[in-house]
């Protein structure tokens, strides 16, 4: 009969005590100490009634001013709204729509195309307050136009854009431009 040496043992015995263990973790409720809300995909949970809106915000439909220069059809097309301007993008034939926000048409312009000064396709789009410019991603640049559409400067990207990005702010664009600037 042979003997188990002493470091086959102790290695046998770490190996079970290492499966005892994870065995316990995997099998315990862990409490949720850091703050984050975990959801149980596993779990089947009653379905619940749709709960309107206006349930639970103020709604307000503003109606946006048509006329033959002014006719938006996309659905999901508003770029940017706030209190003083909304803009619109149309995705079907490149035009911006920039209203006031009670609705009145200011301006549209349409810059889709090939060239230095022009977009592919404005939906990874921003609009800044604050200088009242109008960001247009295309490839790997932001084409920055005036509210009026008229073209200001290119910036360019350090990535290719997606064509359905959606950028909500300006400090958005940079961090990703400080990110891939710092991978590469």
């Amino acid at each position: 009969m042979k003997t188990i040496g002493s470091k086959k043992l102790l290695s046998g015995a770490l190996l079970i005590m290492g499966a005892s263990v994870a065995f316990i973790a995997c099998n315990t409720k862990q409490e949720n100490k850091n703050g984050l809300i975990t959801i149980d995909v596993t779990k089947q949970y009653p379905k619940q009634e749709a709960v309107p809106i206006q349930h639970i915000a103020e709604v307000e439909y503003i109606p946006l001013e048509t006329n033959d220069a002014f006719l938006c059809d996309e659905s999901d097309g508003i770029v940017y709204i706030d209190t003083e301007n909304i803009l619109f993008y149309n995705q079907a034939d490149g035009n911006f729509f920039l209203f006031s926000g009670n609705g009145k048409a200011l301006h549209v312009f349409n810059r889709k195309g090939q060239g230095p000064e022009e977009y592919r396709s404005g939906y990874a789009s921003f609009f800044d307050k604050e200088s009242k410019e109008i960001y247009v991603g295309s490839e790997n640049r932001l084409i920055v136009y005036d509210l009026s559409g008229n073209f200001k400067r290119n910036l360019t990207l350090p990535i290719q854009l997606l064509p359905d990005l959606k950028i909500l702010k300006k400090w958005m664009m940079i961090a990703i431009m400080l990110y891939y600037s710092l991978i590469n």
